[in-house]
């Protein structure tokens, strides 16, 4: 095997070759720096290539053989790179727009991930939205019964006919050719501000004074029963704020990267995809 030979060379010696192909420079996905460890029909591959691969697959620097079937397996890709590229492919449309696509999600990921290095989450910033979850939670928790319906100008004028008309809410599902629906327990926290005012007011067996909008339908709910709410320990819901926040960061970002950039249409939209 062509490899064979140069794969019994230590790996720090490797290390010791330095760069200098000019096409992989021109793509600016290789620097002068970069420590070159060996070329593939003139085409470089790298030590921070190796190093990435290493980190994707879990290898560490002590492990030379592991290291070593991990180059081989860059010096195989490259050579069917290389055959790709004298074959035409790297000019084809379809695959620059891959290789584009490819070079952005990469740039995308690792540049969260150094901002979220930078600017770690603190204790107390978790603290903090867990601390507001258990007071909009409130103390107690309401299981609850509802009827659906498609908008909310029905479900108001269903609430409207309970009233005038005296109706129970088992008899305004009857007389609306409507089924109950079961949800079980829910607690203040998990519905918006102004039916949640309004839940807190409600008695068990009562009907809450405003639908509830969930999933493209507005709900009637009828509270069926309420007991105490303890609270989770702060543990127990920790990583799970860590998660949301950091999400929210990102979408902040990406948010902020889209509006502070310079976006100028080339094409309208109803001729992308035209010949």
């Amino acid at each position: 095997m062509k490899t064979s030979v140069f794969l019994a060379v230590p790996i720090f010696f490797l290390a010791m070759l330095v760069t200098g192909c000019e096409s992989e420079h021109a793509s600016g996905l290789i620097d002068d720096e970069d420590v070159e460890l060996v070329r593939v029909d003139g085409r470089p591959i790298t030590l921070p290539m190796l190093e990435a691969l290493m980190e994707i697959r879990g290898v560490e620097e002590t492990d030379e053989e592991g290291m070593r079937d991990l180059l081989d397996e860059l010096i195989r890709i490259r050579a069917m790179a290389n055959a790709a590229e004298e074959d035409g492919m790297a000019e084809e449309a379809r695959i620059r727009a891959e290789r584009s696509i490819k070079d952005m999600e990469t740039l995308y990921v690792r540049y969260v991930e150094r901002m979220q290095q930078e600017n770690p989450l603190s204790d107390e910033d978790v603290r903090e939205v867990y601390d507001e979850q258990v007071s909009r939670s409130g103390d107690r928790e309401f299981e609850i019964e509802t009827i659906p319906f498609p908008d909310q100008s029905s479900a108001l004028r269903a609430l409207d006919s309970m009233d005038e008309q005296e109706l129970s809410f088992t008899e305004l599902a009857t007389e609306a050719g409507l089924t109950i629906q079961p949800v079980g327990w829910i607690n203040a926290g998990q519905v918006p501000d102004r039916f949640s005012a309004e839940m807190r007011e409600t008695e068990e067996g009562e009907v809450v004074g405003i639908p509830l909008e969930f999933q493209n339908q507005w709900l009637l709910v009828r509270v069926t029963d309420i007991r105490a709410l303890e609270a989770p320990a702060f543990e127990d819901l920790e990583e799970g704020i860590r998660r949301q926040l950091n999400r929210d960061r990102v979408e902040a970002m990406i948010d902020a990267a889209y509006d502070a950039a310079d976006i100028e249409p080339m094409l309208p939209m109803d001729e992308v995809g035209e010949e």
